[in-house]
């Protein structure tokens, strides 16, 4: 079991583009590993319908009890596989966004200790909470769901492949078809980008208005505006 939150190293600041490369660096062995057992655990989803395609195909009402018991050990097995693999796959995705958002959170404090007080005066309050709350989480999630690129990719081609050999015109277009859907998905995500880019403004925004109001009435309090009951 390893213990979190970890060393959190020296990170590479100078964009946001590095610092997400060099978080991934840093947690490349749990990233690798996730990867891995996603991969398996789709595989698994995968031959159980394979399985259950290829004992349709071969007849078993032809083939007697020996077959019925073939193939559904078979089935059996690569759902219990699948079963099996769950909770690795569960624990290695959790794994990976607690670790990235305590590294970024460590180096986030650590930074805003060595600023002291002249922090509030380069970021609004409201900056400052979003990147501690929002922004963390935002990372983490980005981690956690790293392993579906690896095991998405996996699960296609081995898609691609069963189909090539059963049937070529479908295999081929898997193949085609698949990568088009992804690239004509990244307009689409475009404006989501730029509408959730304003929402954190906006939150950033609130939190700074609502920091002043309180401090505000702090001060009127102090100088006797409380009203008197």
């Amino acid at each position: 079991m390893r213990a979190l939150p970890q060393p959190p190293g020296d990170p590479d600041h100078r964009s946001a583009d590095r610092f997400l490369l060099w978080l991934a660096r840093t947690e490349w062995p749990s990233l690798t590993w996730a990867s891995l057992v996603a991969s398996a655990y789709y595989l698994c989803t995968i031959l159980v319908s394979f399985v259950l395609g290829a004992a349709l195909d071969a007849g078993l009402a032809e083939g007697g009890y020996g077959t019925l018991l073939y193939w559904f050990a078979l089935i059996g097995l690569c759902a219990v596989g699948g079963a099996a693999l769950t909770p690795l796959y569960e624990r290695a995705s959790c794994f990976n966004w607690y670790a990235c958002a305590y590294r970024t959170m460590q180096v986030i404090t650590r930074r805003s200790s060595r600023l002291g007080p002249t922090l509030t005066r380069r970021l609004p309050t409201g900056e400052v909470v979003a990147v501690g709350t929002d922004d963390i989480d935002r990372i983490g999630e980005v981690y956690e769901r790293s392993n579906l690129f690896v095991s998405s990719v996996v699960a296609v081609l081995v898609v691609a492949f069963l189909m090539l050999t059963s049937h070529v015109t479908f295999g081929l277009i898997v193949l085609v078809a698949v990568p088009l859907i992804v690239v004509g998905m990244v307009p689409l995500l475009r404006p989501l980008n730029h509408r959730t880019h304003a929402h954190r403004d906006r939150q950033a925004e609130l939190t700074t208005r609502a920091t002043d109001l309180v401090a505000g009435l702090r001060v009127l309090r102090g100088v006797g505006g409380e009203r008197s009951t």
